[in-house]
C-alpha cells in the first residue's frame, strides 16, 4: 500500500513538472500574448493537462503573482471550487480567508524556500474549519529560475476527527480498566508468546516490562481449588472450544492472596486451538465483602434458627410473613409452613392493643391509619416500640409479649420488609407480681424503719440544738445580771430569765415528746399561726434581740396561719431567727422581714429575709442544707439547723429553698 502512495505521488510531481516545462516553452513561443488565459489557450498537450487533473493528490500550481495555473480535480474537491472557474485568478481571491502568516509563508517560498506541515487549521470564511497537511515548494523553468509555487495539501479533517475520538475511547477504556481493574490477556498456542496488558500485570503485581512465559502463567494461581478450577477450564477450552469465566485466588508476586475473575476464549484454525484470549479482573474487594456477607447471612441464618426462646418473625412491604422461627412456633403453636408466605402478623396479634395503638397514632400524626398501617408506622416513627401487646396461640390462649418491630433496608435505605421480635413476659409478668408485692411489704418495713431511725437521729439533733439558744440566752441573762447595777434593769433581767426557763422546760418537754408527736404523722395537724409562733420565738430570743438591737418585721395578711405540726414550725422560726442573729453584718443594723402569701395552685408560701452575712451559693450552694456543714467562722455554727428543719419540712410534703447574695442577705423560702 505505502509502495503504491510513493508511485502516485511520483508519477504525479513528474506529471506536474512535465506540465510546467511545457508550459513555460509555449509561453516563451507567444511573448506576444500578455495573459496567463491566452498562455493556456496556447497550450496543445491535452494529454499532460488531463493526467495532472486527474492526479489522486490535491495539488495547485501559482505563477510568480500567485495566480492559478493548473489545479487537480482532488484540489477543486477537497475546497468545494468544482463549480468556479479558478485558473488565471489570484489565489488569495480565490482565498480571501487566508491569514497573512500564510501569505509570509508563499512570500518565503517564492524565494526559494520549502514549507512542510503535518496538521494544521484552515479556518474558512463561513466559519467552518478544514484540518490539512501540505507542502509549499518553488517549480523553476527551463533557465532553473523560479517560476512560481506548487502547494500540495491532504485534508485531514475527517482523519483527525477519528484520531481524536479514538483517543477518546481509547481513554475511556483506559478508566475503565483503572476503575474496574480490568485486564486483557492473550496465548499464542502456535508461537508460544503470552500477551498481558499493563493492568493484567499490575493485577499480578508484576512490572511493566515483565514478559510473561507459558510455562509459568498458571503458576500464579493458588494451589488447590483455584488451580485446580483454572487449569481445569483451559484444557476444556483448547479440547473443545469452550469459553470459561471462574473465579480464583490468585499469588501475586509480593505473596498476596487476591481474588481474580478469569474469562477466556478459544480461536481454532483448521480444527485446532490456535489461539487462547480474553480479559481479567480484580474482584478481590468485592469477593471479601461477598464471603463476609455470606458469612453473616450463615451467623444470622443460625441465630435465627437456634432462638427458640425469642419469636422471630419477618415480613415483606405487604406485611406477609417471610420467615417464622423457632422461637414463634414456640410461642404460638403454629409450625412454620402454616405461616410463611400466607398470612400476615394480624392472625395472632389481638384486637383491643392494635386498636387502641391505631388510634393513638392517628392523634399523634393526625392522620387516617387502617390496620396494615400500623406495624410498619411504629417500625418508621419509632415510637409505641417495646411494648407489652398480646398474641393469641393457635389453640385461642392468650399470651402476654414484649414486642418489638424494626425496618429492614437495602444499601440504598430503602424499606424492604419489616422484622419482628417478641418475648414470652408470662413468667417474667408472674414474677413481678410477686417482686411487687414482696416490694411492697418491703418498702412498709423499710420505710417504718426509716421513719423511726430519722426520728431517733432527728430527735439527737433537736434536743442538742433546740437547747442551745435557750441555754445561751441564760448565760447571757446571767452575765448582764451580775455586771448590772441597776436594779430596775436588775428586775428586767431576772423577769426575762423566769421567762427564758420556762420556755426551756417547755422544750425539754416538748423534746421529750418528740419521738411519740412523729409517730403519729399527717394526723397531729393543727392549725398554726405564723404571728403566735413569731411571738414565742421573739420571747426565747429576746435577749439577744435586745443587745443586737434586731429589727423583725412582718406580714401575714395574705396568708396568717397553715395545717402544720406546731413544734416543727416553732423549730423553722427558731432556726431562721436565731441564724439572721449569728451570722448578721456589723455594718448595718441587723434585721429580718417575714411574710406569707398563697400561690395560684394554692400552697402557702413563707419567706425569711435577712440582711445578713450572706452565703456564697457558687461554693456552698450544694451543702447549705447538709448536717454539719457551717459556711462563716462563728463560734456557735454547728451546721445542724438548717438539716433539721429541711427533714421537717420535707416530712409533711413540703421544700425549703435559699437565695443568697454575699454582704448582702440570705431569703429562705418555704413552700407548704
Amino acid at each position: 500500500m505505502k509502495t503504491l502512495l510513493l508511485l502516485i505521488v511520483g508519477i504525479t510531481i513528474i506529471s506536474v513538472y512535465y506540465f510546467i516545462k511545457l508550459f513555460k516553452s509555449k509561453t516563451n513561443q507567444n511573448q506576444s500574448q500578455d495573459s496567463n488565459n491566452n498562455l493556456l489557450n496556447s497550450i496543445n498537450n491535452e494529454f499532460a493537462f488531463k493526467l495532472l487533473g486527474q492526479m489522486p493528490t490535491a495539488i495547485a500550481v501559482f505563477d510568480l503573482n500567485m495566480k492559478y495555473l493548473v489545479a487537480t480535480q482532488k484540489w477543486l474537491n477537497d475546497y468545494n471550487l468544482k463549480d468556479h472557474d479558478i485558473i488565471g485568478k489570484s489565489h488569495y481571491e480565490v482565498f480571501p480567508e487566508i491569514s497573512e502568516e500564510w501569505k509570509q509563508i508563499h512570500k518565503d517560498c517564492l524565494k526559494g524556500m520549502i514549507h512542510r506541515q503535518n496538521e494544521a487549521p484552515f479556518y474558512r470564511s463561513d466559519g467552518t474549519i478544514q484540518w490539512i497537511s501540505w507542502e509549499v515548494k518553488p517549480w523553476y523553468d527551463q533557465h532553473n529560475e523560479i517560476g512560481g509555487i506548487m502547494i500540495f495539501t491532504n485534508e485531514v479533517t475527517e482523519q483527525r476527527r477519528i484520531s481524536i475520538e479514538s483517543n477518546k475511547l481509547k481513554e475511556i477504556l483506559e478508566k475503565i480498566s483503572q476503575t474496574a481493574r480490568i485486564g486483557a490477556w492473550e496465548v499464542n498456542l502456535e508461537t508460544n508468546f503470552v500477551y498481558w496488558s499493563n493492568m493484567t500485570k499490575q493485577i499480578h503485581g508484576v512490572a511493566d516490562n515483565y514478559q510473561p512465559k507459558l510455562a509459568n502463567a498458571l503458576a500464579f494461581y493458588k494451589e488447590g481449588v483455584s488451580k485446580d478450577t483454572i487449569v481445569k477450564a483451559v484444557d476444556i477450552a483448547i479440547e473443545k472450544g469452550i469459553p470459561y469465566d471462574v473465579e480464583v485466588e490468585l499469588i501475586t508476586a509480593q505473596n498476596e492472596i487476591v481474588w481474580v475473575r478469569a474469562v477466556g476464549d478459544a480461536e481454532f484454525v483448521d480444527g485446532k486451538c490456535a489461539r487462547l484470549f480474553g480479559v481479567f479482573q480484580d474482584i478481590h474487594q468485592a469477593k471479601s465483602q461477598e464471603i463476609q456477607i455470606s458469612q453473616l447471612l450463615a451467623e444470622q441464618n443460625a441465630i435465627f434458627s437456634s432462638a427458640s426462646e425469642v419469636a422471630i418473625i419477618t415480613m415483606n412491604q405487604d406485611m406477609v410473613i417471610r420467615h417464622f422461627n423457632k422461637g414463634a412456633e414456640n410461642l404460638l403453636g403454629y409450625c412454620s409452613d402454616e405461616i410463611v408466605n400466607k398470612t400476615t402478623p394480624f392472625t395472632f396479634i389481638k384486637n383491643d392493643k392494635l386498636s387502641q395503638v391505631k388510634n393513638e397514632l392517628k392523634q399523634l400524626l393526625s392522620a387516617e391509619l387502617n390496620d396494615l398501617d400500623v406495624l410498619p408506622t411504629i417500625a418508621q416513627i419509632r415510637v409505641f416500640n417495646n411494648q407489652e401487646w398480646t398474641f393469641i396461640r393457635k389453640d385461642n390462649s392468650e399470651v402476654p409479649v414484649q414486642l418489638s418491630i424494626t425496618q429492614i433496608q437495602d444499601f440504598d435505605n430503602k424499606a424492604i420488609g419489616y422484622l419482628v421480635t417478641a418475648i414470652d413476659l408470662s413468667q417474667i409478668k408472674q414474677m413481678q407480681e410477686q417482686l411487687v408485692e414482696s416490694n411492697d411489704n418491703l418498702n412498709t418495713l423499710i420505710k417504718t424503719l426509716s421513719k423511726q431511725n430519722w426520728q431517733l437521729s432527728n430527735f439527737a439533733h433537736v434536743v442538742s440544738h433546740n437547747l442551745r439558744s435557750p441555754v445561751a440566752n441564760l448565760v447571757l441573762l446571767h452575765s448582764l445580771l451580775t455586771q448590772s447595777e441597776d436594779e430596775d434593769e436588775k428586775q428586767l433581767l431576772l423577769e426575762n430569765l423566769e421567762i427564758i426557763v420556762g420556755h426551756l422546760s417547755e422544750t425539754l418537754n416538748t423534746l421529750t415528746d418528740t419521738i411519740k408527736i412523729q409517730e403519729s404523722a399527717k394526723d397531729d395537724l393543727v392549725l398554726v399561726t405564723f404571728e403566735e409562733v413569731l411571738q414565742k420565738t421573739r420571747e426565747i430570743l429576746s435577749g439577744q434581740i435586745m443587745e443586737n438591737d434586731f429589727k423583725i418585721t412582718f406580714d401575714f395578711k395574705e396568708a396568717s396561719s397553715v395545717h402544720y405540726k406546731l413544734d416543727f414550725m416553732e423549730s423553722i422560726f427558731l432556726n431562721l431567727i436565731s441564724n439572721a442573729l449569728k451570722y448578721k453584718s456589723l455594718q448595718r443594723t441587723p434585721s429580718i422581714h417575714i411574710e406569707s402569701f398563697v400561690m395560684e395552685n394554692g400552697n402557702i408560701i413563707l419567706k425569711f429575709q435577712d440582711n445578713g452575712l450572706g452565703i456564697d451559693l457558687k461554693k456552698y450552694g450544694t451543702k447549705v442544707f447538709g448536717l454539719n456543714k457551717t459556711f462563716h467562722k462563728h463560734p456557735e455554727a454547728k451546721g445542724i439547723g438548717l438539716f433539721i428543719i429541711k427533714n421537717q419540712i420535707e416530712s409533711l410534703g413540703g421544700n425549703i429553698s435559699v437565695e443568697s447574695e454575699v454582704n448582702e442577705g440570705t431569703t429562705f423560702t418555704i413552700t407548704f
